[in-house]
């Protein structure tokens, strides 16, 4: 890989990867040991996580398809081979975090791929990607889902702040891009087609109201940030200013990879930043 082509980004929207592609397969135990090793390396880069939770899949059987996807990583970390978490001191640090979740992403089975990251300040401390267990009928379903799973990862950051003494000014602050997963989150109106995801709904409600947490949206067309005030979405207000100011993901990164990847259609951005 030493003479090969820099890229911009993990993967390229135009790959969809898939089990039965048509293509021959490749030397397996390469692939496991290629992708074994991207695992450990994805624990401090979160901008290429999703892609190599996506890659974990074929371990068994890989095609031609999947091992072009790596090497293209490759490329990319070749790149961005200088890049790191960037972490900065803050007088009044906040918990923040963004969840995202892209719907029936998986074209063997049309499962959902849901991921998070959470800042402290400007700094990531934590983040995930990862496929869902069951198919979610709806867009608002799959968002909940992931919205229910941040909530409990922030609660348990949460406790392990509070054994340290450590208090934050406010709750932590969890954000969507799904206007009915944020309703579901403050209406108390159950809804037929909604009684199969119940104990995700109440969790992160119950949470809500024990101002345990704060629960808003972000807009990906409009580029904001808009949080609820007194449980009521209607009632909120836009906060950080455009997204070039404060981006999905926070501003913690500069000279970074361009884009977290949660799916081909939904790109977060990073939030790694060049080591000086």
């Amino acid at each position: 890989m030493d003479g090969a082509k820099d890229v911009t980004t993990p993967l390229s929207t135009s790959v969809s990867l898939q089990l039965a592609d048509g293509l021959p397969s490749v030397d397996s135990i390469e692939y496991r040991r290629v992708v074994g090793a991207l695992q450990y390396l994805s624990l401090t880069r979160p901008d290429i996580s999703f892609v190599v939770n996506k890659l974990s899949q074929f371990m068994h059987c890989p095609t031609q398809t999947h091992w072009t996807a790596t090497k293209r990583l490759l490329r990319y970390l070749k790149n961005t081979v200088f890049h790191g978490i960037n972490i900065r001191k803050t007088s009044s640090p906040t918990f923040t975090c963004f969840s995202d979740a892209d719907w029936a992403g998986s074209l063997d089975d049309r499962k959902s791929t849901s991921a998070y990251v959470l800042f402290l300040g400007h700094t990531p401390i934590s983040w995930s990607s990862k496929k869902q267990r069951a198919i979610a009928r709806s867009s608002t379903e799959v968002e909940h889902k992931a919205l229910a799973t941040a909530a409990a990862e922030s609660m348990l950051l949460l406790s392990l702040f509070q054994e340290m003494k450590f208090t934050l000014p406010q709750p932590p602050l969890l954000l969507c891009d799904n206007l009915g997963a944020t309703q579901l989150s403050f209406n108390p109106v159950q809804h037929s087609r909604m009684k199969h995801i119940q104990i995700d709904i109440h969790f992160v409600r119950d949470l809500v109201e024990k101002n345990f947490l704060m629960f808003g949206m972000f807009s990906l067309m409009t580029s904001s940030l808009i949080y609820s005030q007194s449980h009521f979405p209607d009632k909120g207000q836009t906060i950080y200013g455009t997204r070039s100011d404060y981006p999905m993901v926070a501003r913690s990164c500069r000279d970074v990879s361009r884009k977290l990847i949660i799916s081909n259609k939904c790109q977060l951005k990073s939030s790694c930043h060049h080591e000086h």
